[in-house]
């Protein structure tokens, strides 16, 4: 098997010693910042939209018992009649 034409043997192939251990000291530091990123970047949409979702439940309330108020008039109205 022959290697392929154009393939230099990637990233870590054309670094020199003290780069390399330079990038693998620095790789875990960097993959923990991506993953805290994206972790607040994730709570802060379930927050957001919590705070959506509790918005509407208080809207939706508001109109059930307000709709609610209404039937009950019509029927008070309807007795008394």
């Amino acid at each position: 098997l022959s290697k392929k034409p154009g393939k230099g043997g990637g990233r870590n192939a054309r670094m020199t010693e003290e780069k390399r251990l330079l990038y693998m000291q620095q790789k875990p530091q960097a993959e923990e910042d991506i993953a805290k990123r994206k972790e607040d970047m994730l709570t802060h949409f379930l927050n957001d939209k919590l705070q959506k979702e509790e918005r509407n439940t208080i809207l939706n309330l508001h109109k059930l018992r307000q709709q609610w108020r209404a039937v009950l008039t019509q029927t008070k109205t309807a007795e008394l009649r």
